[in-house]
C-alpha cells in the first residue's frame, strides 16, 4: 500500500483497524451509507463541496479510539454523497493532547486530518495542527464531538491543491 508514511502509522495502528481497512480497500468497497442524519452529517466547502456521513459501522467499532499518556486519538470514517473521489474511503483522524475544545492552529499534539482514501492511494488529504482555523471538539469518552475547522492541504499526497473547510458533528453510542 502507497501511503503516505504519517498517514500509514495512524490508519494502521490499531490492528482490527488495519484490518479492516485493508480488506475494505482491497475488495473496493463502497461504504454502507450511515443513516443521515442533522448529528451526524459534515458539510464540506472550498476546493470540494458536499455533504458526507458519518459511517457508523466502521466508525463506532472498537479500536477506533487510542487512549495514550498525552495523547489521545479518534477515527471518524465517512460516506461521500457524490464528492470526488467518489466511493472512497473517507476519514478525519483526530489526534488530541485530551479530551476537550481544541483551537487551531494548535500545538503538537493536536492535529487533524481530513482524506479521501480510493484503492490504494490517498487522493487528497489535508491536515491542520500548527496550521489551519477553528475548533475541534471530543466528548470525555471520545465517542462523541464536533468540527469547524478549515485545513490546508496536507504533504505527500497527490489531489489536495486548496484549502478545505469541514463543519459537522458526530456521536457514537
Amino acid at each position: 500500500m502507497s501511503l503516505p508514511a504519517s498517514v500509514e502509522q495512524r490508519l494502521w495502528r490499531c490492528a482490527p483497524c488495519a484490518l479492516a481497512l485493508a480488506l475494505l480497500l482491497a475488495l473496493g468497497f463502497s461504504s454502507a451509507t450511515a443513516a443521515a442524519s442533522k448529528s451526524n452529517t459534515f458539510t464540506l466547502s472550498g476546493q470540494l463541496a458536499g455533504t458526507l456521513t458519518l459511517n457508523s459501522s466502521m466508525t463506532c467499532i472498537a479500536g477506533n479510539i487510542e487512549k495514550a499518556p498525552g495523547e489521545d486519538t479518534v477515527r471518524v470514517y465517512l460516506t461521500d454523497h457524490d464528492i470526488k473521489p467518489t466511493n472512497a474511503v473517507w476519514y478525519l483522524i483526530v489526534d488530541a493532547k485530551s479530551p476537550g475544545t481544541a483551537h487551531y492552529p494548535a500545538p503538537y499534539p493536536d492535529t487533524t486530518s481530513l482524506g479521501a482514501s480510493a484503492g490504494a492511494t490517498i487522493n487528497d488529504e489535508w491536515t491542520a495542527g500548527h496550521t489551519g482555523s477553528g475548533t475541534v471538539v471530543l466528548a470525555a469518552n471520545l465517542k462523541s464531538g464536533s468540527i469547524n475547522l478549515q485545513l490546508p492541504p496536507g504533504q505527500d499526497q497527490t489531489g489536495a491543491k486548496h484549502t478545505e473547510k469541514i463543519v459537522g458533528n458526530w456521536n457514537c453510542p
